[in-house]
């Protein structure tokens, strides 16, 4: 797979982006590393299973793995 996925808050991510900060998940702390897939139709059952409560607006980061790997992260 060339591009991974991750579902985003929308008002986190423009307050990350409006600071000029690096975002990481609400569970980034806890968890160690950041939810991502490689298959792009999972992500409709992962949001309905997992964050249906979450009240905001959500966005889908597309990256590619060149871009992930450049910023020097690890992709599991």
């Amino acid at each position: 797979h060339e591009s991974i996925y991750h579902l985003v808050q929308k008002p986190l991510w423009e307050a990350c982006k409006a600071r000029g900060k690096t975002y990481y998940p609400p569970t980034y702390a806890e968890d160690g590393f950041t939810h991502a897939t490689a298959d792009a139709s999972k992500l409709l059952d992962v949001a309905n299973h997992f964050y249906k409560s979450v009240q905001a607006e959500w966005l889908c980061l597309r990256m590619t793995r060149e871009t992930v790997a450049s910023a020097g992260i690890t992709l599991k």
